[in-house]
């Protein structure tokens, strides 16, 4: 039997259990063609794994659905002081403050990539 079909019945003991996180990132990455099945999907399985906790995240310009068991929290932009705390952050768990000074620096020479971290941090 192979290692996924190990982890299988583990994985609907614990969803049948209640005690899962779900994460479901970039609900707006998902391409238009595919959007109702796959919403379908999700409210289908949310339901049937209701005692669970989700979260599904998709920026706010995408938001063209609801889900009414969810409650819709929307996260607030960074601003450069925020952003440049994370990435000092992020670099120090990696040892890597040089990283760190240099993506910054390259950072304020570039406005849209300045516009997408204030949105994506």
């Amino acid at each position: 039997m192979s290692y996924l079909n190990q982890l299988v019945p583990q994985a609907e003991s614990i969803l049948e259990a209640g005690r899962a996180l779900i994460l479901l990132d970039g609900l707006d990455e998902v391409k238009e063609i595919d959007g109702d099945r796959v919403l379908r999907q999700i409210r289908d399985f949310s339901s049937k794994f209701s005692a669970n906790q989700f979260v599904i995240t998709c920026r706010i310009a995408a938001h063209e659905y609801t889900f009414e068991q969810f409650t819709e929290i929307e996260v607030a932009d960074f601003d450069s002081v925020q952003i440049a705390d994370f990435v000092g952050k992020w670099f120090a768990c990696r040892d890597d403050s040089v990283k760190a000074k240099r993506f910054l620096e390259k950072l304020e020479k570039n406005e849209k990539h300045q516009n997408h971290c204030q949105e994506a941090f």
